[in-house]
């Protein structure tokens, strides 16, 4: 117990920031319900009050955040592609831009 406590005031266990790292890492690159990724974390020992911390830290963004839905198909699919990369700069190898539709 005192090995996890020095590691623990090393910042080096650290539950809350492992959860975070878990439920980005599921999102980005095998998505996962809220539920699948909190019964994942217990499975990796997390603990009910982290669990509910992450839980509260959620903010949902609005979809369409002016209130308009797109109304041609390009404007559906440059919402559906700018949802996917979350903020991430579109790609520019050809590969990429081929498996992204582009």
């Amino acid at each position: 117990m005192a090995t996890l406590e020095r590691l623990a005031t090393l910042g080096l266990a650290d539950d809350v920031a492992f959860a975070r790292w878990w439920a980005e890492q599921r999102d980005r690159h095998s998505p996962r319900g809220r539920r699948m990724v909190e019964a994942e974390l217990r499975q990796h020992g997390i603990g009910r009050e982290v669990i509910e911390e992450l839980r509260g830290e959620e903010i949902a963004e609005p979809a369409f955040p002016d209130e308009q839905l797109p109304q041609t198909e390009a404007e559906r699919a440059r919402v559906a592609l700018q949802r996917h990369l979350r903020g991430r700069p579109i790609p520019t190898d050809r590969r990429a831009l081929q498996r992204i539709g582009m």
